[in-house]
């Protein structure tokens, strides 16, 4: 299990507040401010759980200490303690948890899910895939907004956007290929069994505490067109979405959230700042090929992190080993999701050297 790191929270939190008391800061970047704010007002509260916490533990310790130690082993002065011990079982269970994020984890992030090899069944399960980060946004209660949907009747590609409380801890375990199998019904009243895979890549918001890639207006290339949606009297008669490209590296973003053109750049140049940020961060790692799964090609041959077999109902995580045969309720994203994902940042630190 993971230790709480009460120390290094302290830490942090020294830090975040010694730059927001600096005025300068609030007057140069706000929105960088606000952030930080938000980081800072979460320590605080979790700083304080844990120290309340730590304090009536030891207290219960001390008068199960004292009873042992004079021989009092009456039920009625031991049995509350015990009592209280317990109740705190599930404080700590959640505080450990915690401990399993680490540092970049409190950031918002950028979510893209893609279609691949099944066609328009692939492009079916991006919605679905849609629908279950949604749910699990509105369980945790964050905020979701779709930056891109790539939608011709079919969905091929979407990105979300989802700010709040560690976004990215813990959707950052749902890089890879996700594969679906699934009964297809044929004409002539026939059906066969079908696999279909969607990738889906994880992309955290630039950090607040170090430099950010710095994007030069020679080096983009910037493209308008309408947004998709419906048709008829919503269609729309103007240019509102933007795809912007990073020319030195290829890479390209699209947002038509908005409806008006200058916010939609504003948040497509934010995600494309995200993306070459992430690209970076993973170069220095030695990981710089994990970045590039916008150009993997997502079929048999890819290992693929989770199974929806949807005919036989069953969820089948290879990376921890987690099972459940609830799948409509793991698709609609309520807290099966969350446990899946627990489970895993659980197997990640089991595997971490002493």
């Amino acid at each position: 299990m993971a230790v709480v790191k009460h120390d290094e929270k302290v830490e942090k939190l020294t830090t975040l507040q010694k730059l927001l008391d600096q005025e300068e800061i609030w007057h140069s970047d706000p929105d960088k401010a606000k952030r930080l704010h938000r980081q800072q007002s979460l320590l605080e509260r979790e700083t304080g759980e844990l120290t309340v916490l730590h304090s009536q533990l030891n207290n219960a310790k001390e008068l199960l200490e004292l009873a042992l130690e004079e021989g009092d082993y009456d039920t009625e002065l031991i049995g509350p303690v015990v009592t209280e011990l317990r109740e705190h079982e599930a404080e700590l269970d959640e505080m450990q948890l915690l401990a399993l994020f680490g540092d970049g984890d409190d950031r918002d992030c950028y979510l893209e899910i893609k279609s691949g090899m099944g066609g328009l069944d692939s492009m079916k399960f991006v919605d679905t895939l849609v629908g279950m980060y949604t749910g699990f946004a509105e369980e945790n209660g964050w905020q979701v907004d779709v930056l891109e949907l790539d939608d011709d009747g079919v969905t091929r590609q979407a990105t979300l956007k989802f700010t709040g409380e560690r976004a990215f801890g813990w959707l950052k375990t749902e890089r890879g290929i996700h594969r679906f199998v699934h009964w297809n019904k044929k004409g002539g009243g026939g059906a066969a069994r079908q696999t279909c895979f969607v990738g889906v890549h994880v992309i955290p918001e630039v950090g607040e505490l170090g430099a950010k890639v710095e994007l030069q207006t020679g080096d983009l290339k910037i493209e308008t067109m309408r947004a998709s949606g419906a048709g008829g009297q919503h269609v729309n008669k103007r240019a509102t979405a933007v795809r912007i490209t990073h020319k030195p590296t290829g890479v390209s973003v699209r947002c038509e959230q908005e409806r008006e053109l200058h916010i939609n750049k504003g948040l497509a140049l934010e995600r494309l700042q995200a993306k070459l940020q992430a690209m970076n961060d993973e170069e220095v790692a030695q990981k710089k090929a994990a970045l590039h799964e916008t150009g993997t090609i997502i079929n048999w041959g890819s290992e693929y992190i989770r199974s929806y077999i949807l005919d036989t109902k069953l969820i089948s995580d290879s990376r921890c080993g987690y099972k459940s045969t609830k799948v409509d309720q793991f698709l609609s994203g309520e807290e099966l999701l969350g446990k899946c994902v627990t489970a895993h940042l659980l197997k990640q630190v089991e595997m971490q050297p002493d």
